[in-house]
């Protein structure tokens, strides 16, 4: 139980019609998973803070790229406040 507060930045995308989707998933025992929340659709430098909660105990991000050779280069920061018991 407990929140996060997650920062994607996209400093470059390119190609034809470059597109990131990026999502963040969380999971209480590392095998299934389930989707948390998403940031907007990236198509070139931007970037976005988010607040999700509650989230379980373990927690990724997954970027599904799209278009002609595209390429990202991006990162996904996430700052938590969590408490197990």
């Amino acid at each position: 139980v407990g929140a996060m507060t997650a920062t994607l930045t996209v400093t470059a995308g390119t190609g034809t019609l470059p597109a990131a989707d990026v999502i963040v998933e969380h999971s209480h025992d590392k095998s299934t998973w389930a989707t948390l929340g998403s940031f907007t659709q990236a198509t070139g430098a931007t970037s976005e803070v988010k607040t999700f909660g509650p989230i379980r105990r373990y927690i990724r991000g997954k970027a599904t790229i799209g278009g002609t050779s595209p390429k990202f280069t991006f990162t996904l920061a996430a700052d938590l406040d969590v408490s197990y018991v």
